[in-house]
């Protein structure tokens, strides 16, 4: 359970962009969750079952049906890799939590690579940009960006 206040913090953390997310798919619940917490007072656990995840061999992420279907997770994982750092440098938090979280890009761009759709590619060129003339980030950090940007 969430406040509305709460909610309606994190929907404008995200601004109008949201709008902009048609595939906002992977990862959603993550980063929507984070920005919760981040603006909650406070919060506690409830000793009940409220949310229970399902792993479903036939979901989109983790079937690999066709071409389509990984152009669809690679733009929801640049969504939430987006919205992530922009979490991450608003707040002011480790920067090399990114770097574990721009590994699932990786996969995403490598098989974008395979099919030879390059145009999907240079969506994420600004963005691999921004995070490599970030000051506060880490040489592994950086070498992971410029390996995604080649």
């Amino acid at each position: 359970m969430i406040k509305k206040n709460i909610l309606l913090k994190t929907i404008n953390f995200i601004g109008e962009d949201i709008y902009k997310y048609k595939y906002f798919n992977l990862a959603e619940d993550t980063i929507m969750n984070i920005l919760n917490y981040q603006f909650a007072y406070n919060y506690s656990n409830l000793d009940l079952p409220g949310y229970l995840y399902i792993n479903r061999k036939k979901s989109i992420s983790h079937n690999n049906l066709n071409i389509n279907q990984d152009i669809i997770l690679c733009k929801s994982a640049i969504v939430y890799l987006k919205l992530f750092y922009k979490y991450i440098k608003y707040f002011n938090k480790d920067r090399n939590y990114l770097f574990y979280e721009m590994k699932i890009l990786k996969y995403y761009l490598i098989k974008l690579y395979n099919y030879n759709k390059t145009q999907y590619l240079l969506n994420i060129k600004d963005y691999l940009n921004e995070i490599l003339n970030d000051t506060k980030i880490e040489n592994n950090l950086k070498s992971l960006a410029k390996d995604l940007s080649m």
